[in-house]
């Protein structure tokens, strides 16, 4: 814990809160600035991830087990496996995944493409984010 408190690069309590996703199954509702672009949705673990990424290639390329399983593996490599005894990758801390992702300027207007979608950022590229998710109904 003290070597994420001492790297003013990356937030302290947004990699926490990355943690905590990357070794539960839960998503928590964030709302994020990178360089000037807003992103809102759930934060999501790494394999969940690497997962439903594995999953869209496969079903768009009409196949793909040894997608899936190079997906597998790589998931693997960087959140460790199911086995308790093998612990997380160097960089599984460094990268975040936002499920249902949506995009936003600085007026709050929803940009291109606005329907939900996978992303992964760097942490350490974030400038500020605020927990919950934009409400995009007009009421």
């Amino acid at each position: 814990m003290e070597e994420v408190l001492n790297n003013p690069g990356k937030d302290w309590f947004l990699t926490t809160l990355n943690t905590i996703v990357n070794n539960n199954v839960i998503t928590i509702g964030v709302t994020i600035v990178t360089h000037g672009f807003i992103v809102s949705g759930h934060l999501t673990g790494g394999r969940e991830y690497f997962d439903a990424v594995a999953n869209e290639f496969a079903t768009t390329l009409n196949s793909s087990f040894k997608i899936e399983n190079s997906f597998q593996g790589l998931a693997d490599t960087i959140y460790g496996s199911d086995n308790p005894d093998v612990k997380d990758g160097p960089l599984a801390s460094e990268y975040i995944h936002i499920k249902n992702a949506r995009f936003y300027n600085s007026a709050s207007e929803g940009i291109l493409p606005n329907n939900p979608v996978w992303w992964r950022g760097r942490i350490s590229e974030i400038s500020g984010f605020s927990i919950g998710v934009i409400n995009d109904t007009k009421e």
